[in-house]
């Protein structure tokens, strides 16, 4: 054990109790109560507790079959015997005449005994128990001494009558006058004996304590034991001396001594609470004794939930417990402290921010963010190699600073040799808080854009709103069959029509986490035609994955979902409504589909508005924190002084200064992955570790307390850094992908008079169609969009070509090797193209043989082709004046990259 002395509470994730903790408990110097505060308390021992109450606050208290042994001292020193009388000495026990001068001496009086120990009181706040056992007994008295024995009494004497002749003249030796006086007879009387000694009083046992034990559930019925310590039994009382020959009088036995009293019975004060009870007494307790140590436990219980939510990797096939660990540590924070900034905006990116649709209903806006508060499902151009270098150029500046603090650990240094470190400290994490400052700004960019984004899909979805209602009569007599059921389009389109209606009260609380379903009031479908109920309706399987997702996040689905609502799976929605392009209703499904993608699209351009709050919140937060090492660089160069200490300081500010950029570093390893996995489609979150660079707070909480040295912290940190040095699976995916067979061709679609999208183009300028992924050739894996060209054959303008708009949309489809079509939800992405007059002829050869690996300009670059595309004449005075009487057809040239 460390010679740290403690004078606030223990406090850990887990706390086992062994001999270290009971020293704890002894050695405790602070004012009231021990407080051992975790989320899991365990025996792994039997607990002494004999100077101060200890109390206890745990998530689970699990006594592990061992004793909290809280029990007063047992008195461990009896009565003294009283001593025997000590016998008269001749001189004592006659006169010089014989008589008997004194009776025999009395025995001392036996000691009383010892009080046993009162007990220690023992207090349990555990929302779950199990294996409890607590004694607070009083502690046993001793037996009072027995008394000494009396000594014997001196012998009196019968002296018949007799005549003595007297020497009447004694200083005459030669003159033998006498005279004989005649003595009558005499009796002499004896003495008593010793009185024997008092036997001692026995000592009385020691008072139970008291066991408060409140809980929510108990897994086994707790044992308590709180009887009062058994007294001490009286002593003997001495024998009495033997008395004289002749005594008038008689010694007398010592009396018993007295039993000592019973000790007070203890008591036991047991409630077993409700879940909000039990959060409405934490608070009263953990500050009842002054000292607040609700504000020490809050805050390292959020800085665990930190920690577990970097070590949550949402997209995992496997993500662990971390998302779960983080959604509870965050949540005994705020019980503690409602207000916590941190806490919150941590709970907001994880879970969402909770609110109430139209209808009541609990909706969550926002989350499913990663711990940097950037959605697992972030959309970028996937060039690797830009973020991949990024990373290397930043990461060897951000290490130096980590090594330099742990080298400077117990070193020593001048003080102007300090100042210099910090100094150059200041401006790195000076730099670092521009660097977060500027995220944000970036970040309010993204939200613009998102809110561009959102504001332009409305007006898509009025626009097919008015579409499907303009052609209601056509699509009544449309016939469509799902599986069994057989209805009209007719019936497809009225209920996606109140689903859209209802998108302002739809709340976006599926949407973030599983980004596929969406969360559907009853009363939206409770009307609809058995075949669009049938459409709408989610699988167990899309139930299974939400309650899954939700599940990673410690959350009931019932808690998100609530009663009354349906999931439905919009990705396979879209599916069922596509049908053969030659087919009689597919002209009235492509229009039905189009208005379910883009509700689907709205819902989650609203949430990356949602999204983006959230990131700016998260490196706002970052910036602030770096302010904080600013300040105390600043202060630390003011009093730092030379010295071991002062060095060691230093080097812990350089150690917080490299952590601050730990998450940038984290945060461009994050983007590389999502580069490779949009263009390589391989899952790469079991490549990224969010909490490289990072410490538990119980190491840290440790290393304050002395429990964990220099040296070992040391080595700690680099083995936790060594994981964020380390890409190479990244790469190394990233590298497989283009060691594959690539290759690359067009895909051309051609519309001409008679075909529904030309008339739409002509009427609207809008030309609206669908590539679907597995009609690509077979062989050809994993085709992604390259380029566009596009050709208005017939058409004038006087510049001899118009810019178009092509968009596509925000599902992205490609047909696996497998055969599977893998669907990836990202931004919908547009590109200014300029369209043509005249047919399209090949592309010249430098301009097709672009390096396969290469980011182009085009922004739906690397992902699949397969999708909803839109290709918009741009409306500006340049296109005013563009002739479309004599178009002839429409030309959509898309070139992809394939595998073989």
């Amino acid at each position: 054990m460390s010679d740290f002395v403690y004078t606030s509470p223990l406090i850990r994730d887990i706390i086992e109790i062994n001999g270290t903790v009971e020293d704890i408990c002894k050695t405790y110097a602070g004012d009231g109560p021990v407080f051992l505060l975790a989320r899991e308390v365990r025996l792994t021992q039997n607990l002494r507790i004999t100077k101060r109450p200890v109390v206890i606050v745990a998530d689970l208290f699990d006594g592990g079959g061992h004793w909290i042994d809280a029990s007063g001292e047992p008195a461990t020193v009896s009565g003294a015997n009283g001593a025997d009388g000590v016998p008269l000495t001749v001189t004592e026990m006659y006169s010089h005449d014989g008589v008997p001068l004194a009776g025999g001496r009395p025995g001392g009086g036996g000691g009383n005994g010892q009080n046993g120990g009162d007990a220690q009181s023992v207090t349990i706040y555990a929302r779950r128990t199990t294996n409890v056992q607590i004694s607070v007994a009083g502690g046993t008295a001793t037996g009072g001494g027995n008394g000494g024995n009396g000594t014997r009494g001196v012998d009196g004497a019968f002296i018949a009558g007799h005549t003595d002749r007297v020497d009447l003249t004694p200083e005459d030796p030669f003159d033998d006058a006498y005279e004989d006086i005649v003595v009558p007879d005499q009796d002499i009387p004896g003495t008593p004996g010793g009185d024997g000694g008092w036997g001692g009083n026995g000592g009385s046992g020691g008072s139970g304590g008291t066991i408060f034990f409140t809980s929510i559930a108990d897994d086994s019925e707790p044992v308590f034991a709180t009887a009062g310590g058994a007294p001490g039994g009286g002593g003997v009382g001495g024998a009495a001396g033997e008395d004289g020959a002749r005594s008038s009088g008689a010694a007398s036995p010592g009396q018993d001594g007295t039993g000592g009293a019973w000790g007070t019975e203890g008591t036991v004060a047991r409630a077993t609470v409700s879940e909000e009870d039990f959060i409405a007494g934490l608070r009263p307790l953990l500050d009842s004794t002054g000292p607040s140590w609700a504000n020490y436990w809050a805050p390292f219980r959020i800085a665990m939930g930190d920690f577990h939510y970097h070590r949550f990797t949402p997209g995992a096939e496997d993500p662990g417990d971390g998302g779960e660990r983080a959604a509870l540590e965050l949540q005994r924070g705020l019980e503690l402290q409602p207000d916590n900034a941190v806490a919150l905006r941590l709970q907001d990116q994880l879970v969402g921010i909770p609110q109430r649709d139209a209808n009541g209903a609990r909706v969550f806006v926002g989350g499913g963010a990663n711990a940097l508060g950037i959605s697992p499902e972030l959309d970028i151009l996937p060039d690797f190699q830009t973020y991949i270098e990024a990373f290397a150029r930043f990461a060897p500046l951000n290490v130096a600073f980590l090594f330099n603090g742990i080298q400077s650990l117990g070193a020593a240094a001048t003080q102007a040799a300090l100042s210099a470190m910090i100094t150059q400290q200041k401006q790195f994490v000076d730099l670092a808080r521009d660097r977060f400052e500027k995220d944000a700004s970036l970040g309010a960019t993204e939200k613009d854009i998102a809110v561009k984004e959102a504001e332009f899909i409305q007006q898509q979805l009025d626009q097919a709103v008015a579409d499907i209602a303009a052609a209601k009569p056509k699509l009544a007599e449309t016939s469509f069959n799902f599986g069994d059921i057989i209805g009209t389009v007719g019936q497809i389109a009225s209920a996606v029509v109140g689903v859209i209606a209802a998108i302002p009260t739809l709340g976006t609380s599926l949407v973030a986490t599983v980004p596929a379903m969406v969360s559907l009031v009853n009363t939206v479908t409770a009307q609809a035609e058995p075949i669009a109920k049938a459409l709408l309706a989610g699988s167990p399987a899309d139930t299974k994955q939400v309650e899954e997702a939700y599940k990673k996040v410690g959350k009931s689905v019932d808690a998100v979902i609530g009663a009354g609502r349906t999931i439905v799976n919009f990705v396979t929605l879209v599916q069922n409504l596509t049908s053969p392009p030659d087919a009689d209703n597919s002209e009235q499904l492509a229009l039905v589909r189009r208005g379910a993608e883009l509700a689907h699209q709205l819902l989650i351009a609203q949430n990356r508005v949602d999204l983006a709050d959230q990131r700016i919140e998260a490196s706002q937060s970052h910036a602030a924190r770096a302010a904080q090492l600013v300040q105390q660089a600043d202060d630390l160069a003011r009093t730092v002084q030379s010295g071991a200490e002062g060095v060691r300081q230093a080097g812990l500010l350089a150690i917080s200064i490299a952590q601050a950029g730990a998450d940038a570093l984290n945060s461009m390893i994050f983007r590389a992955a999502r580069a490779v996995e949009i263009l390589t489609l391989e899952p790469q979150t079991k490549n990224v570790a969010m909490d490289a660079g990072m410490l538990s707070p119980e190491t840290w909480w440790r290393y304050n307390e002395k429990q964990i040295t220099d040296a070992e912290l040391a080595g700690l940190l680099t083995a936790s850094w060594g994981r964020l040095l380390q890409p190479i699976d990244i790469q190394q995916d990233y590298l497989a992908y283009f060691q594959q067979a690539h290759d690359q061709d067009v895909l051309t679609r051609i519309f001409r008079p008679g075909d529904a999208e030309f008339a739409s183009f002509v009427a609207t300028g809008r030309l609206d169609f669908d590539v679907d992924a597995e009609r690509i050739p077979a062989g050809r894996a994993d085709a992604k969009t390259r380029s566009v060209r596009l050709a208005l054959v017939g058409a004038e303008h006087p510049s001899g070509a118009i810019s178009c708009e092509v968009r596509h949309g925000g599902v992205y489809t490609q047909r696996r090797r497998d055969g599977e079509v893998h669907v990836q939800l990202l931004q919908a992405q547009t590109s200014t193209r300029d369209a043509q007059f005249t047919r399209l002829v090949a592309e010249p050869g430098g301009v097709v043989d672009l390096p396969l690996t290469a980011p182009l300009s085009l922004r739906f670059w690397g992902r699949g082709i397969g999708g909803s595309w839109t290709v918009t004449m741009v409306e500006d005075q340049q296109n005013a004046a563009v002739d479309l009487s004599g178009l002839s057809e429409i030309q959509v040239e898309i070139r992809y990259q394939f595998t073989r």
